[in-house]
């Protein structure tokens, strides 16, 4: 009896761990199956001290080294691990692993949060594509990020006739200064032609030339009927601040669950519920005319 229950523990014995190193040996060759990601930029295949990676479907890039190429200045805060990226017409702002970042003030959301490896800040690349201003493809065939500046909005000459309609910030007066915020667009321009004193903060339309990928001649202006809109909700603790602009808050909307960037004196509110009033010039952006504090 003691000889079949010893060979039947060596059996199983015998089973368990051919099962483990057939595991174990599955996952090694998964591993070492998977594909290095490569990042191009123009042509020229870059070298980083952390490699890109994937999560969940989304695929993350080491940022400094490419918006770098982009011609951006990168200002790292430790204390908060936050991470700047400016040039003469953008500010992005993101924090390590956080799904939230900000351009221009703009609330934008990412597919996953922002990591840290090894000291290098990685981002979703799309999130790249869509607010840089560069050209981002992707080879999945030989796993490869594409980046190239054809597009990008670093300043190049593009004469084009433009109408939009959007807000104006007229930061410093006169005909310098002014900033454009078009309902249609995710950014902001640079109003050059006239002087815009007149029309700070109100809602326009304008025609002009798109001199650069970010400044407009302006021919002509006209002022257009404030969208107004009203919400409660609660606002974030500290302001982000544009590059030269005004303090942008976070609202989240009790009203209707979304997130809304504010721009107006909310300061003294900061935490606390509200409820404003104010001109939506983006969908998810707002002046703010009124506030107080809902108990």
């Amino acid at each position: 009896m003691l000889k079949k229950v010893l060979t039947l523990v060596s059996i199983f014995s015998f089973l368990f761990i051919g099962a483990y190193a057939a595991t174990d040996s599955y996952a090694k060759s998964e591993n070492a199956a998977q594909k290095k990601i490569a990042v191009t930029f123009n042509g020229e295949v870059l070298t980083f001290a952390q490699d890109p990676i994937e999560i969940n479907g989304t695929t993350l890039v080491p940022m400094r080294t490419i918006f770098q190429k982009l011609g951006y200045t990168i200002e790292w805060k430790p204390d908060t691990q936050t991470v700047i990226a400016k040039n003469k017409n953008k500010e992005i702002i993101l924090k390590v692993e956080d799904k939230k970042a900000y351009v221009n003030g703009i609330l934008k959301t990412l597919a996953v949060p922002t990591k840290n490896l090894k000291g290098n800040t990685l981002v979703p690349v799309r999130f790249i594509s869509e607010n840089s201003g560069a050209k981002v493809e992707w080879d999945n065939k030989n796993y490869i990020v594409k980046i190239s500046t054809s597009n990008t909005d670093s300043g190049t000459k593009n004469e084009k006739e433009v109408t939009l309609t959007g807000y104006i910030f007229n930061l410093q007066g006169g005909m310098s200064g002014t900033q454009f915020f078009p309902e249609a667009d995710g950014g902001y321009y640079r109003l050059i032609g006239k002087d815009f004193n007149s029309f700070d903060f109100k809602r326009v339309k304008i025609i002009g030339k798109l001199i650069t990928e970010w400044e407009i001649e302006v021919n002509n202006i006209s002022a257009l009927e404030d969208i107004k809109i009203e919400l409660k909700g609660k606002i974030s603790g500290k302001p982000m601040l544009t590059q030269g602009g005004p303090e942008v808050f976070s609202l989240k909307s009790s009203t209707d669950s979304k997130f809304y960037s504010l721009i107006g004196n909310c300061r003294g509110y900061e935490g606390k519920e509200v409820e404003i009033s104010g001109n939506q010039f983006r969908e998810d952006m707002i002046y703010v005319n009124s506030i107080k504090e809902v108990k």
